[in-house]
């Protein structure tokens, strides 16, 4: 079991999931509390019920995929684990931002904004895989944020947390139910019926 945590995810150690390269990142200029002001300003723009202009015109964004796959690049090997599981045996379709985002960007265009375009009109849902390198990626707590953002209540299970290594659950996630793996990776069978199967019926779940 994991343990509460107070503090959220907030501090700049390592460059967020495969979006880019460090140097990307870094020479965009990105860190923990530019992070954070866009995600305020994302989420002010939403409520007062503009619409995202994100290299495309504004409101032209639907949802083409059914998760958006948010997790830190050490996590990669697991991260593609679930996105072949997901895609194979439940046929939805998986957008990781290395993928989708990287090779369509144009110049001048801005990272956070595409990515908060995918999480809040491309995407049905977003699964974070948390570890503790999650935890220390600004970028990672910027899509956690604007997923949760997107579901304050959590109804439709459209944040679905899946704690992959033991780690310190944030307290912005403490009211939302998280698929434990650790609990069950030392057992194939249980892991499949315990872990596996709950979490395919989350990501398929709908209102």
């Amino acid at each position: 079991m994991a343990e509460d945590c107070d503090g959220s995810p907030d501090t700049l150690v390592t460059p967020p999931n495969s979006l880019a390269t460090e140097s990307t990142y870094l020479s965009r200029g990105f860190n923990s509390h530019e992070l954070n002001f866009k995600i305020e300003q994302l989420a002010l723009h939403d409520d007062e019920g503009g619409d995202y202009h994100m290299g495309h015109r504004a409101g032209k964004t639907k949802q083409r995929y059914d998760i958006f796959l948010s997790f830190a690049q050490e996590d990669r090997e697991f991260a593609e684990e679930v996105k072949v599981r997901l895609q194979t045996k439940k046929k939805l379709k998986v957008f990781v931002p290395s993928e989708g985002l990287v090779l369509n960007v144009m110049p001048g265009e801005v990272f956070s904004e595409q990515v908060a375009d995918m999480i809040k009109q491309g995407c049905r849902k977003t699964v974070i895989i948390l570890s503790p390198s999650y935890l220390v990626s600004p970028w990672c707590s910027f899509e956690s944020h604007l997923a949760l953002h997107h579901s304050p209540d959590s109804k439709e299970h459209i944040l679905i947390p899946v704690l992959y290594q033991k780690c310190c659950i944030p307290s912005f996630l403490s009211h939302i139910c998280y698929a434990d793996y650790p609990r069950y990776s030392q057992d194939p069978s249980k892991c499949e019926q315990y872990f596996w199967e709950k979490f395919y019926k989350a990501c398929q779940h709908t209102v």
